[in-house]
């Protein structure tokens, strides 16, 4: 969590004003695990990046997640980059309707 934290605040650059934090932490809803959904506050780590779809399906196998281990694995797997690439697409889509 707090690496993901300096990375989005190391990307909005050396002077980090009050109104960059407004967006850094926001409220959305998190995906469990028995397919539930909680309100609840997270990293904004999607705004402002530049990456595509495809890097983030690509980063997870980076980090040893790959998508060919065992069919549970690869369910749970295929499921965790859904969910990150939802969000990745929420906060874009968020992003257009501010500006």
């Amino acid at each position: 969590f707090l690496k993901s934290f300096q990375e989005v605040v190391m990307q909005r650059g050396s002077k980090l004003r009050l109104e960059s934090l407004d967006s850094l932490i926001i409220e959305t809803e998190v995906p469990l695990k028995d397919n539930k959904t909680i309100k609840s506050y997270v990293v904004n780590w999607a705004d402002g990046m530049k990456l595509t779809e495809e890097e983030i399906k690509e980063s997870f196998a980076k980090f040893n997640k790959r998508m060919n281990e065992d069919e549970k694995v690869k369910v749970d797997t295929e499921k965790k980059i859904e969910n990150t690439i939802a969000f990745f697409r929420q906060v874009k889509a968020n992003k257009k309707k501010e500006a």
